[in-house]
C-alpha cells in the first residue's frame, strides 16, 4: 500500500507537535506516537474508517482532539489533513 502524505498535511502534524512541545514533552512523544498508530492503523485497514461522503473517510487520533482525513483509491492512501476536531470542517477539501 502506498503512503501519500500531501504537503498541508505534513505541515499540520508538525505544527501540532511543535504546539504539544510547547506545552510537555511527554504529550509531544504521545500525540507523535499517537499519529503513527492511526496512519499505520489507515494504512493497513483503510476500508475500517468510514466514509464521510462519496470520497473521503476519517480516523480519530487516539487520546487527542485531532482527526486524519483521507482518500483510499486501490493501492493508495493520501492523507489531505490532519485537523484540531474544533477547526472548520472541510477546510481542506480543496487540496490536491
Amino acid at each position: 500500500m502506498r503512503l501519500k502524505i500531501l504537503a498541508e498535511a505534513g505541515l499540520e502534524a508538525e505544527q501540532a507537535i511543535e504546539w504539544y512541545q510547547g506545552q510537555n514533552i511527554q504529550a509531544a512523544l504521545g500525540f507523535r506516537h499517537a499519529l503513527e498508530d492511526a496512519v499505520k492503523s489507515i494504512t493497513a485497514q483503510p476500508d475500517f474508517y468510514g466514509l464521510i461522503d462519496d470520497r473521503f473517510r476519517e480516523c480519530l487520533v487516539q487520546g487527542y482532539p485531532y482527526a486524519i482525513y483521507f482518500e483510499f483509491v486501490p493501492d493508495q492512501v493520501t492523507l489531505f489533513a490532519i485537523s484540531h476536531t474544533a477547526r472548520e470542517p472541510g477546510y481542506w477539501r480543496g487540496r490536491h
